[in-house]
């Protein structure tokens, strides 16, 4: 089936045999096609036959000229093939037979098949048509829409016109409100009487950039003189109330208005709340201008509903007898004649006919003017959003700053210095101020609320209102200008913070004071027995030289729109640090006296070192015999000596603490200062009775040395006594019968206990040596010798009773309990070292710790045998059968063993390699059935076809074929193998299940490839109407098909679904249709080509487009050049339409004029 799949080979059924050119039998009965011939030629060196007849594959629609099947002698077409080991002859009337070698043939043949597969070849005539499709119908659309523009022109209506110019008018006044506020000042210079004028600003501001002063009275002064009035008098004073200002600007003739920038740092509050201040103005101008076009549209809609206001007219007579209730008689000239009253009833009847229509285009027109008003507005808060967006980025082209906002800088929780208001909070204030605006305008434009009794005549459903807020998240501008604020903040914000690298002695003296100090000083609490001067010397230059020193260097600074204010933060931080250097002070003081206190008199023990008073005591000690006391008192002294320099420099940094305090200024107590003075006393008595000890030392050392090593000769004495014990033959340590447990706890332990005591003394013995300045042998023999003799008795008896127990262990404990691995283990470790004992030193109680481990080790294969895992109950049935005893209570080993079980080892051996082998097949029959039935088995890969929600097929199924493949050869090697007795059922279900999944997959990939050609082909309707019993036949499968693959997507798990007893007769006779099917649609073709022999030109696909859209001439423009030689198009003379011919052209681009039209009809 794989190489059918490979080589694109169409897979049916066994049909009947076929006849070769002699009539042989034998392997020719298993020929189907060319490749199967060739095959056997290759393989079969001596065929019982010379040549095969073959016709070309009809059964397909597409052009498959290497897809040959083998026929019965007479039954080949008059184009046929004849294939034998020497070579392929194609056949064909009246040309020369073409001969191929086969290896030629059948590389033609692969690279056909490759080149078909391509996407382009199987696309491309179905991309192109689509294509064209798309565009004819574009311009049909464009064309219907130009039509109905020029119909329904509201311009064009005189009834629309003028209010259509006011709703104009009105909705450009949207443009007019201010959405956003700036920090600018206007001054009202006002006329008074005796042509006087009077001037008031504020003395802060800047006119046009000129600077405060002279010169800017000079600038006002000129301004004023253009404008021809008089100034006698100039009042400096702030302008507070501007609230006049609107009444001011509209007298301009006699007012002159002045705008100063004024210089404001905001808060983030403060600029949200001016900004909400003037959204709120805003937005009742814009309520007051919605209020004039309401008016507006409520006089058309009445106006319009009142001249197309008819009665309920039911007949033509009574619209007859209502067109003519006013005709009758004119004012002015009496009774009118009948053609006058024909004439005024058919004017009467147009205008009702015009106004109808135009009431039906008043819902359109009030969305007119809704879009005219979303229009301007949305135009008014573009154009604002801009402007502020260009104030905003003043800074960056002006020192004239208008706008700052004040930040301070702060520590975050990780002590980082950052910026408040951050980034993200102005940011977002931006954002929400462009939301705000955005929402405002669009919760107030919208469409215009006319009476509702009139809204109910004109929409017949309520209209759908355009959202500004999606017009602005769409618009690409106002993405942009939202873009550009946040690249200005983050601009500002990138120089802000890089300026505020210059603060980072902040962020050092705020780590200093709340993190590093805290330590500092909560270690000098706890740990101040070890502070020294240079400690508090370097934490006093910090704090002022270097703390202190920089932050009164900082200072404010401006970055854009962004001030930074840095005097709240030092102001913060200087007063920690004077409290930091009262704390120095107070604790240095405090130590000094302390240290040097303890040090002189009091109980001093610190790093090793007492106190000078202790340690003088201690030399000058008078008990110092016998031998203990004496290398008591050695050891102090040799200590107090080795430490003196040490406590001669613990007292000089005491000394450096007091200066320190000088240096610094500090006053120092009496109490402080006799502590002082009592320290340097004690130190000079203390090197003195260092001298008279080392001299006391010298003559008592002799003495002393005579009485430790009589010491020494009593231990080893009793050394020689213990080894001498432990070697002796008759001692119960030789003594085989002896209790292994009394060897061991009582006899070994107090030999253990005697040891250590020795060993301990011993230890003591060499100190003094050492203490005493004399040569310390390495080793003691003695003692070395009785350990060594303690270990090899204790080694000996220790693995003698760890036998017994664990054996005792082994024999009780259930064989489905007992890790058979572990117990060799064990034996085979006790076998070694029992071996090596009497090799090394043979005895009674070696030979029989070696004599038992080697009667146990001689079980170990029926042990292993019976501990198997893999027994069952059947298994273990066997064997009592087999060694004729009725199974224990519970199966242990020594249960098994008093039975005689270890006596039928052969017995135990076969069943047990019977149960390991039985457990393999098992284990390989559960993973196949794992990997197809667990909750995680093998599904189907489904895929949607062309892109149609509810049609699917099947994708990726390499992966599973090669799967299933795996696990047949599996099964059939579990079936092969001498241990399936027991399981064979279960073996040979999965073998079946395994072998219809196969078939089922095999018929589903023919029956989808089949389908998904046909699929295309029969969804025209041209082809519908001309194959009708082809089409039921596949739209039967069909419907079939596309049942079966919902129920695969629905569940894509492969095993239910073919081994459904329904699925795999469903794909065979879904197979057999469409094979029929495909034969009739061949024979179709052939009658078309045989009708037009051109055709014969055409591929299947190619003549089948033509024929899915005969009315269309262009589908077979595009075939003209394969039909007839060098024609590539042909030109029309009535567009859309293309039915008239005037000319062809050829590939070189020559037209050829017919004489006449010609008409593609037919």
């Amino acid at each position: 089936m794989q190489y059918y799949q490979k080589h694109h080979i169409p897979h049916r059924p066994a049909g009947p045999l076929p006849a070769i050119s002699n009539n042989e039998k034998g392997p020719a009965k298993r020929l189907r096609n060319a490749e199967h011939v060739i095959a056997l030629f290759n393989s079969t060196p001596k065929p019982s036959f010379r040549f095969v007849y073959c016709n070309n594959d009809r059964s397909s629609l597409l052009y498959r000229p290497y897809d040959l099947v083998v026929v019965l002698r007479g039954e080949q077409e008059p184009e046929h093939w004849v294939i034998s080991a020497k070579g392929v002859v194609h056949v064909r009337p009246f040309v020369s037979p073409e001969l191929f070698t086969p290896s030629d043939w059948l590389k033609e043949s692969s690279q056909f098949n490759s080149l078909t597969e391509l996407k382009f070849f199987k696309n491309y005539l179905t991309y192109k048509a689509f294509v064209q499709w798309k565009n004819n119908v574009r311009y049909g659309l464009f064309l219907q829409s130009r039509t109905r523009c020029c119909k329904r022109l509201f311009l064009s209506k005189s009834t629309f016109a003028k209010p259509l110019a006011a709703i104009h008018r009105l909705s450009y006044d949207l443009q007019r409100p201010s959405l956003f506020a700036y920090p600018t000042t206007e001054i009202a210079v006002n006329r008074s009487p005796g042509e006087s004028l009077g001037i008031q600003f504020s003395t802060s501001l800047t006119l046009s950039g000129i600077s405060q002063g002279p010169a800017q009275r000079a600038g006002v002064d000129k301004l004023l003189q253009q404008r021809e009035w008089r100034l006698t008098h100039v009042n400096y004073q702030p302008v507070s109330d501007m609230s006049g200002l609107q009444t001011v600007l509209q007298t301009l003739g006699t007012v002159l208005i002045l705008r100063f920038s004024q210089r404001v740092h905001y808060d983030l509050k403060d600029f949200r709340d001016r900004q909400a201040e003037q959204l709120d103005q805003s937005s009742s101008e814009f309520t007051t201008t919605m209020n004039g076009i309401k008016e507006v549209l409520n006089a058309l809609c009445q106006k319009v509903s009142h001249t197309a206001h008819v009665p309920d007219l039911a007949t033509p007579e009574k619209l007859d007898e209502y067109l003519s209730a006013h005709t009758m008689v004119s004012g002015d000239k009496g009774t009118l004649f009948k053609s006058e009253r024909d004439a005024e009833k058919q004017e009467r009847k147009r205008a009702l006919k015009r106004a109808m229509i135009e009431f039906d285009f008043l819902g359109n027109f009030i969305r007119l003017a809704d879009m005219m008003v979303v229009e301007n507005t949305f135009k008014s808060v573009l154009r604002q959003a801009e402007q502020f967006v260009v104030h905003e980025k003043l800074p960056e082209r002006s020192k004239d700053l208008l706008v700052t906002f004040e930040v301070t800088c702060q520590f975050d929780p990780q002590k980082n210095l950052m910026l408040v208001p951050q980034h993200s909070q102005l940011q977002e204030a931006f954002r929400n101020l462009l939301a705000s605006i955005v929402k405002e305008a669009d919760s107030v434009v919208r469409l215009p609320r006319i009476d509702d009794g009139m809204k109910e005549k004109i929409f017949y459903r309520p209209p759908e209102l355009l959202s500004l807020e999606s017009l602005f998240n769409d618009n690409f501008t106002f993405r942009m200008l939202q873009l550009e604020i946040d690249t200005l903040l983050a601009a500002c914000y990138e120089r802000a913070q890089a300026a505020s690298l210059d603060y980072k002695g902040c962020r050092t003296c705020k780590h200093f004071i709340e993190e590093e100090w805290k330590i500092e000083h909560k270690r000098w609490i706890n740990e101040k027995d070890t502070l020294l001067a240079q400690d508090f010397t370097k934490y006093i230059k910090r704090v002022k030289n270097t703390f202190k020193a920089e932050l009164e260097r900082l200072h404010d600074s401006d970055h854009g729109i962004l001030h930074i204010y840095i005097k709240k933060l030092t102001g913060e931080l200087l007063q920690p640090l004077d409290g930091i250097l009262d704390q120095i002070k107070t604790c240095l003081l405090e130590l000094a006296t302390k240290r040097s206190q303890e040090i002189a008199r009091v109980t001093f023990e610190r790093e090793g070192l007492q106190s000078l008073e202790s340690m003088r005591h201690r030399l000058e000690e008078k008990r110092i015999v016998p031998l203990k006391y004496f290398a008591e008192w050695v050891r102090d002294c040799n200590t107090i000596f080795d430490k003196s320099a040490k406590v001669n420099s613990e007292v000089d940094s005491i000394e450096d603490l007091f200066k320190v305090a000088d240096q610094t200024g500090f006053s120092i107590l009496y109490q402080q200062l006799a502590a002082r003075n009592d320290m340097i006393d004690e130190r000079e008595r203390f090197n003195q009775a260092i001298e008279t000890a080392k001299e006391r030392r010298k003559r008592e050392m002799a003495g002393m040395l005579v009485q430790l090593q009589e010491a020494i000769d009593d231990e080893n004495k009793k050394l020689v006594g213990i080894h001498k014990d432990l070697t002796d033959p008759k001692s119960d340590y030789k003594n085989p019968k002896s209790p292994a447990q009394f060897i061991l706890e009582v006899k070994l332990g107090a030999v253990n206990q005697q040891l250590k005591a020795i060993k301990t003394w011993t230890d003591t013995l060499q100190e003094w040596q050492v203490l005493f300045d004399q040569q310390v042998p390495s080793q003691w023999p003695s003692l070395i010798q009785a350990e060594k003799a303690y270990n090899e008795k204790s080694d000996l008896w220790s693995s003698l009773a760890r036998w017994e127990e664990r054996r005792r262990t082994w024999g009780s404990t259930p064989l489905d309990r007992l890790d058979m691995a572990d117990v060799k283990q064990q034996i085979e470790e006790l076998y070694q070292k029992a071996y090596k004992l009497n090799k090394s030193d043979g005895d009674g109680v070696t030979e029989k710790l070696l004599s038992i481990v080697s009667a146990e080790r001689q079980h170990l294969p029926v042990m292993e045998a019976l501990g198997n895992k893999a027994l069952k109950e059947r298994h273990w049935a066997q064997i009592f059968e087999g060694i004729g005893k009725r199974p224990p209570p519970e199966r242990t080993l020594d249960s098994l063993k008093a039975m005689g079980t270890f006596s039928h080892i052969q017995v135990v051996q076969g069943v047990s390699s019977v149960a390991t082998g039985e457990w393999g097949v098992q284990r390989d029959l559960d993973a196949v059935r794992d990997q197809w039935e667990s909750s995680e088995g093998l599904e189907f890969i489904v895929k949607n076809h062309r892109d149609q929600p509810d049609v699917f097929i099947l994708g990726g199924l390499d992966e599973i074929i090669e799967k299933l493949e795996d696990n047949q050869v599996t099964v059939q090697t579990c079936l092969a193998s001498r241990w399936v007795a027991g399981i064979r059922s279960s073996v040979e279900e999965w073998e079946n299940k395994l072998r219809i999944t196969a078939d089922a997959l095999d018929e589903w990939i023919n029956l989808q490839k089949a389908w998904m050609y046909l699929e295309f082909i029969f969804s025209s309707e041209d082809i519908k109407k001309q194959l009708p019993e082809e089409s039921r036949i596949f739209s039967k499968t069909d419907a079939e098909f596309r049942n079966l693959m919902q129920r695969t997507h629905k569940d894509p798990k492969i095993l239910p679904l073919t081994t459904d007893p329904e699925t795999l007769p469903m794909l065979i006779k879904g197979n057999e249709n469409l094979d029929r099917v495909q034969k009739r649609l061949e024979d179709y073709l052939e009658t078309k080509r045989t009708a037009f022999p051109r055709f014969y030109f055409l591929s299947n696909d190619e003549l089948l487009e033509i024929l899915s859209d005969v009315r269309n001439p262009l589908q077979v423009c595009k075939h003209l050049q394969k039909c007839f030689d060098n024609m590539k198009s042909l030109t029309f003379t009535n567009p859309p339409d293309n039915t008239n011919i005037s000319a062809r052209v050829s590939s070189e681009g020559e037209v050829v004029n017919f004489s006449r039209p010609v008409t593609a009809a037919g």
